[in-house]
């Protein structure tokens, strides 16, 4: 049987909620004209954006019979990022509080999730183009005793999907770009690249990197508003030791086995080229985990796949 740490650690896999979207947009012929994107936030500003997802995750057998068992996960969850510090440079800091939401978990029981006080310690740090330096959650969710908890924590994870990382070049539609950033609590990533080609990657770890891939699909006009689409693929990485007990461990000499895990997200989001703010962003997300060593004999097969859609909206501002 899967240890109820994995369990809950994979608890952030969305309830099947009705969603309220956008009017279909119109498209814009602009395919000559370019954008100089950056987030242009102004300190103290607030902006709060509600996810819900659905998903199936399924557990893989080596037997004969290759059998399969498939549990369904949800979860609602509305965050509020305030702008702490606007940088000389033009990045930011801006904290990252929950409003609270709905969890169901892998017995089919739903749960609230309650409100984290405004002064929860969890901090993001944003360059100039928007690239995620640093997610540090210092409050119980960041020191969960469990590590794949504190990386693939709800409110953590999500944060992900509501930044985008921009070239340091402008932009004009058809152009793609990448960007590196860290897990939560790990540490600072490299700037964005654009499409200068003399411009070089930083030789970094790269199974300690959340790499993703953005492309300009078009200009749409939604009602008055003139917004951009931009494709986002970001693929989340995790791999961890468990002991003998199969429980996850930082200790390579109670190593006793291990779990690697791949989180894909593709998603498509539509953003204020004012701005570079997120107004919404909907997609798909699958993954596996592959277990080996003594986490391996509790599930059969050792393998775990995950599959489901995703959305987000930027609420209206409220007091």
């Amino acid at each position: 049987m899967m240890p109820l740490s994995l369990a809950c650690a994979l608890s952030f896999l969305l309830l099947p909620l009705p969603v309220r979207t956008l009017q279909a947009p119109n498209v814009a012929q602009t395919s000559e004209k370019t954008w100089s994107l950056a987030p242009r936030w102004t300190s103290g500003q607030v902006t709060r954006y509600q996810t819900q997802t659905s998903f199936d995750l399924t557990f893989h057998t080596d037997d004969k019979e290759k059998l399969e068992t498939t549990f369904q996960f949800g979860t609602d969850a509305t965050l509020r990022y305030v702008v702490k510090k606007s940088e000389s440079d033009g990045g930011l800091q801006v904290s990252v509080t929950s409003d609270g939401g709905k969890i169901t978990d892998i017995s089919g029981d739903t749960r609230d999730v309650p409100k984290e006080p405004a002064n929860y310690p969890r901090l993001v740090t944003l360059n100039r183009w928007g690239t995620l330096r640093k997610l540090e959650d210092e409050g119980k969710n960041g020191k969960a005793a469990n590590p794949l908890e504190s990386v693939f924590d709800l409110t953590n994870l999500l944060v992900q999907l509501h930044f985008l990382s921009f070239p340091d070049v402008p932009v004009k539609i058809g152009d793609t770009w990448t960007a590196k950033y860290p897990l939560p609590t790990i540490g600072k990533s490299e700037k964005s690249k654009g499409t200068k080609p003399d411009e070089k990657e930083k030789p970094e770890a790269e199974a300690r990197n959340i790499e993703a891939k953005y492309t300009l699909l078009g200009a749409t006009k939604i009602g008055e508003l003139d917004t951009l689409k931009i494709s986002q693929e970001a693929t989340v990485p995790y791999t961890a030791m468990t002991d003998a007990l199969g429980n996850l461990t930082l200790d390579p000499t109670k190593k006793a086995g291990s779990l690697t895990l791949t989180l894909t997200f593709k998603m498509v989001a539509l953003i204020l080229p004012e701005t570079g703010q997120v107004l919404q962003t909907s997609g798909v997300a699958e993954g596996e985990m592959k277990l080996e060593g003594t986490l391996a004999k509790q599930l059969p097969g050792g393998q775990v796949t995950f599959a489901g859609k995703i959305i987000a909206l930027r609420l209206a501002n409220r007091k």
